[in-house]
């Protein structure tokens, strides 16, 4: 507060005669002066010390033509401090209203005692004021001229068939008139109150199938958030240093959760950012933080969007909640990112970043999330993703390795009928499969997912099917014979039944990564296995036929030789390398 000077302020007025509006609020007045500056201010219409600290309305007698008075925030404890004020025959408005938080039981008691009239007052606002029934009947009476009374938060209800209107929150239809009184008197503390009111009244008519206007309820919410300042008065509930709307989100997830379809439009964008604000890094599982996380996935579903960093904001906060060890708050988090990826913001949502090296993937998180909503087209996109961030790059293979990635991705498979999906998630499995060390495959490429490739294999053809048999191969020739008999001879059967078919399809998927890799040559010169080298011998082919410039690749290579002998004496390979030295004239 500023400290100011009764000389400087007696000048004002001797200046400015006729001044008729003067506003001191939160202004600090040594001692006494504040009753020495109003002979100089004798033509004032309205005054507005509110928030100041003054205590003593010694001096205000001066001001004759006063009609508004404005004693907001200030307490006042004896009957002679407020003596003066009475003597303003022709004052209409009086704002004695305190902060809801502060709530005072003096205010109303001193005015009372003074067991005087103002009898020209038509509006008086005493919200926060705390007062029983006898005190507000004892007021009624004796002014009994009023036209309205406001008494938000002063914990007494009205007497029916009141002639004077009081103002208060008891009830729903007194609730949305108290909150659109103080939007036009732009009270921020008292429509916290208002709206948490509110609130739990829309609480009960919810469970009470009651009916009420909805639409209004969300323009007073709306109107709230957009053109008053926001306050940081529960701060210390949240984990975020953002200044917020609370009651009023509050309200607007509870009318969305049940009522959606009847937000409109222009406003679900807003309206999802404003929530989101109020969650913010805070997805620890609480009541209030799934109803509004659920009206968030409700918005989204409604084609509700946020900007660059917002988006980013929610797909970090995401990843935190997603690495704690909350469960609830996890699957809360798996909903949310769920919900909000779609194919115009996935860029922005995987430009975040991984948290650290350690931790899991955003990719993986993201797939995850995708796979629960069961929407094909998103969790194909998302997968062409993940495919670029892992294609032939060991470290981030080996972090999704390390997070279970194997297990999401076989069973995104089994759960979708899609084959550009099975195809883009099949080229993650493969990345993950050439990248990982020998002595981890094992571990991460189980007989059971192999149980589950020879299942889809039945019905799977073409690209599918060469994904499939890649990844057999692959991990075949990993594979130690000592230890892993059953699947070496199961894989190797597979690959040579397949190997017909599979030679006279046309096959479009990528292959250099085998020979970027040197797993082809590292079969065709060392390896014993009949499947394993129909599977190289095959891979050599699509890789020739892609272009002419591949095909004199393979002509140019120090391994050419192993294609035309073999080191292995099998009917079946020799008709393979005739097959693929005729493509090459040899």
């Amino acid at each position: 507060m500023t400290s100011y000077s009764c000389s400087w302020l007696a000048e004002t007025g001797q200046q400015l005669p006729w001044l008729r509006s003067l506003a001191l609020c939160g202004l600090k007045f040594y001692k006494t002066e504040f009753s020495k500056i109003f002979p100089s201010f004798v033509n004032l219409d309205c005054l507005d010390i509110s928030y100041s600290n003054v205590s003593n309305l010694q001096g205000i007698s001066n001001l004759q033509n006063l009609r508004q008075l404005s004693l907001r925030g200030l307490e006042f404890k004896r009957a002679q401090d407020l003596e003066e004020l009475f003597t303003l025959k022709h004052l209409n408005v009086l704002d004695m209203s305190i902060r809801l938080k502060n709530a005072l039981q003096t205010n109303i008691r001193v005015f009372l005692s003074c067991n005087k009239v103002l009898p020209e007052l038509r509006f008086l606002d005493l919200s926060g004021n705390k007062m029983d029934e006898d005190q507000l009947e004892e007021l009624l009476e004796s002014h009994s001229h009023l036209h309205k009374i406001a008494i938000y938060g002063c914990g007494v209800k009205a007497p029916k068939n009141c002639p004077i209107q009081i103002s208060y929150t008891t009830t729903y239809e007194s609730t949305i008139f108290a909150i659109k009184h103080m939007l036009r008197l732009r009270r921020r503390a008292e429509l916290q109150s208002c709206f948490q009111d509110l609130h739990s009244h829309l609480k009960d008519y919810h469970e009470m199938g009651k009916l009420y206007d909805v639409e209004r309820c969300v323009y007073l919410a709306v109107q709230s958030m957009k053109h008053l300042p926001s306050m940081p008065i529960f701060a210390d509930r949240l984990l975020m240093d953002a200044y917020y709307f609370f009651y009023e989100a509050d309200c607007l997830a509870e009318i969305v959760i049940h009522h959606s379809h009847r937000v409109r439009q222009d406003d679900i964008s807003f309206i999802c950012k404003e929530l989101f604000k109020n969650v913010g890094r805070n997805l620890t599982a609480n009541v209030r933080t799934e109803r509004i996380c659920n009206a968030i996935i409700s918005l989204f579903s409604k084609g509700a969007s946020l900007d660059k960093s917002r988006l980013q904001e929610l797909a970090l906060n995401c990843m935190h909640a997603l690495e704690s060890t909350d469960q609830a708050a996890h699957d809360l988090a798996t909903r949310i990112l769920g919900s909000c990826l779609n194919e115009s913001n996935l860029e922005v949502m995987f430009s975040i970043g991984d948290v650290n090296p350690t931790a899991k993937p955003v990719g993986l998180n993201f797939l995850n999330a995708v796979v629960r909503r069961d929407d094909v087209e998103i969790c194909k996109l998302v997968a062409e993703k993940v495919s670029m961030r892992t294609y032939n790059k060991k470290e981030k293979c080996m972090q999704y390795i390390n997070h279970g990635a194997m297990d999401v991705l076989i069973s995104a498979l089994g759960r979708f009928d899609s084959e550009p999906l099975h195809i883009a998630i099949l080229g993650i499995v493969r990345d993950l499969v050439v990248m990982a060390p020998y002595n981890t495959l094992p571990k991460i490429f189980t007989f059971i997912q192999f149980r589950t490739f020879q299942v889809l294999l039945k019905t799977w053809t073409s690209d599918r099917a060469y994904l499939v048999l890649s990844i057999l191969a692959l991990r075949l020739n990993h594979s130690d014979s000592s230890t892993e008999c059953v699947f070496k001879k199961c894989a190797d059967e597979l690959l040579k039944k397949q190997f017909p078919y599979l030679l006279a399809t046309k096959i479009s998927v990528d292959v250099d990564i085998y020979f970027t890799n040197g797993i082809v040559q590292n079969i065709l010169q060392v390896s014993d296995d009949v499947g394993l080298t129909l599977w190289a011998l095959l891979t050599i082919k699509i890789f020739a036929q892609k272009s002419p410039q591949s095909s004199q690749t393979i002509r140019n290579s120090n391994f050419f030789h192993f294609i035309q002998k073999p080191r292995i004496l099998s009917e079946a390979v020799n008709m393979a390398s005739e097959n693929v030295r005729f493509l090459f004239n040899w």
